[in-house]
């Protein structure tokens, strides 16, 4: 599963905003995950078998309603990286931020779609990278930023050549 991921978040660091289906059912996937282990602690195959669904809804959702999607894609990335950060804080606390993370990823990707996605899609993936090494890595914040840096570069060289 490991070497999936990696490939899974290099595929999104490199080329998000050109499979935008593939990010959001990706976000999906992880959002429902985590949703049905932490929120909700339904058994390990059932949690995987419901995040499975939600993350394809997710991906079709973005083929065939666009702007409903992009809308859904910042509600999940902004909640995924806001749950990422408040996992540190109190459970009564969390939900807060991670609310807050929704919203704010919301307003942002509708307002700078193209920009946004590159951005979001390059986090994302080199997160998904970067856990996928299950082991800690020394430097990974700066492996991490480095990632998130080439993934942009990258990205955005394909959106200038398509301009």
């Amino acid at each position: 599963m490991a070497l999936f991921d990696i490939i899974l978040g290099a595929v999104l660091l490199f080329y998000g905003r050109k499979v935008f289906w593939l990010f959001v059912g990706v976000l999906g996937f992880q959002s429902g995950l985590t949703f049905f282990h932490r929120v909700v602690h339904l058994p390990g195959e059932l949690g995987l078998i419901l995040a499975i669904a939600i993350g394809i809804v997710a991906a079709l959702l973005a083929v065939f309603l666009k702007k409903i999607a992009i809308g859904l894609a910042g509600l999940l990335a902004g909640a995924s990286l806001a749950s990422a950060l408040a996992a540190k804080l109190p459970a009564e606390f969390s939900w807060i931020l991670t609310l807050i993370g929704a919203v704010l990823g919301v307003v942002v990707l509708m307002a700078l779609f193209d920009w946004a996605l590159i951005i979001l899609s390059a986090l994302i993936g080199a997160g998904m990278v970067l856990e996928a090494s299950a082991s800690p890595v020394p430097g990974a914040t700066l492996i991490f930023i480095l990632l998130v840096i080439f993934g942009i570069g990258i990205q955005a060289r394909i959106l200038q050549k398509e301009s």
